[in-house]
């Protein structure tokens, strides 16, 4: 069963007009999300289990020198911690603002080429 051309052609031109189109879509989700987290949370929110939350303080006697160097540790530990957070959090959002461009623009294109009522695609149909 051989097919003609214009049916391949039209069926190709088809495929990558609607890929185009749930990229646009797909985009648009992202972008909105993006939108959300940027304006709703005061920090931007990563994964689960992404905090400093699992750092627990050792067990010392109250008063001794071990307790003082130890809290002295841990809070260096916690503001280091703290620190590697807030740099995950800035790459975390420009990473899903690049994504989030691409699928848009990825999307945008193959529409604009790919429409079936263009007048790039009407020479192949």
């Amino acid at each position: 069963m051989i097919k003609s051309p214009q049916t391949i052609a039209a069926f190709f031109i088809n495929f990558l007009f609607v890929v185009g189109v749930i990229l646009l879509v797909v985009g648009f989700i992202r972008s909105l999300r993006l939108a959300a987290y940027t304006l709703l949370f005061d920090q931007y929110p990563l994964g689960p289990y992404e905090d400093c939350s699992y750092m627990v303080k050792p067990v010392t006697a109250p008063g001794s020198q071990l307790d003082t160097e130890t809290s002295d540790l841990a809070r260096q530990e916690q503001d280091r911690c703290q620190k590697s957070l807030a740099s995950r959090r800035k790459v975390q959002q420009v990473d899903e603002a690049v994504q989030a461009i691409g699928l848009l623009l990825s999307g945008a294109v193959l529409v604009w080429l790919f429409n079936p009522r263009s007048k790039l695609t009407k020479s192949y149909l």
